[in-house]
């Protein structure tokens, strides 16, 4: 799953900063850019869409004045110079409030903070046993599925959960949108991919957020091309 995203920003060199960034988010789909009010008010009600990243002071107006005329738009992040507008921001639930200028390191923060609040909504959970316990498994917190023998594990970046199934099994259960089956013994979730690099001629290496190296093979690698843009 992508979430459609739209950046509101005046000053074209902290737009285009944030839109590249914000490209390379694999759970990011980035449909628009705005540099004015009345642009932002146009894309916004024709796009509708999950995440906005918005500018507070800009020509025409301010950030507050678009959400007065916009449809809702569910996950916000701030982005200014002023810091008297918070308390009004926050009362629109806004995930974060960026204050200018801010470091790369603050803006993945906010990024986090942003994942964290998309996937806790959106994403299923099941229960797993572990010992004498059932304790739920919330799947988008999965980096990947590995098979071993009879069984499944799921890691992620806090542990690791032994399921009693197949991976063949899992794989029919999963949204095929978001878990890549990329080798016989591997599903991962491409949300929580952090680079893919060439290996060789009919491979990656995947590299994922809880620091795991997996390779995908022959058929996988096709796979994980539909997702390259």
């Amino acid at each position: 799953m992508k979430f459609s995203t739209v950046i509101v920003e005046d000053e074209v060199m902290s737009r285009d900063a944030l839109s590249s960034i914000v490209q390379e988010i694999p759970w990011l789909k980035l449909v628009g850019e705005a540099g004015s009010v009345d642009r932002a008010i146009k894309m916004i009600n024709e796009n509708r869409p999950d995440v906005l990243f918005l500018d507070i002071k800009m020509p025409g107006g301010t950030g507050l004045d678009i959400l007065d005329n916009t449809v809702s738009v569910p996950h916000i992040i701030f982005t200014t110079a002023y810091g008297e507008f918070a308390v009004e921001a926050f009362e629109q639930s806004a995930v974060d409030y960026l204050l200018k200028p801010y470091s790369q390191k603050r803006l993945f923060v906010a990024l986090e903070k942003l994942r964290t609040r998309l996937f806790e909504k959106n994403e299923a959970q099941i229960f797993v046993k572990k010992g004498s316990q059932m304790l739920p498994l919330v799947l988008g917190q999965v980096d990947y599925f590995s098979s071993d023998k009879d069984y499944v594990i799921a890691h992620s970046r806090e542990d690791e959960r032994q399921l009693s199934t197949t991976l063949s099994a899992l794989e029919e259960q999963l949204d095929p949108g978001q878990y890549i089956r990329i080798h016989r013994s591997f599903i991962v979730n491409v949300h929580m991919i952090q680079s893919m690099q060439r290996h060789g001629d009919r491979q990656f290496k995947i590299i994922m957020r809880n620091g795991s190296e997996i390779l995908s093979s022959k058929a996988g690698t096709a796979k994980l091309k539909h997702f390259i843009r």
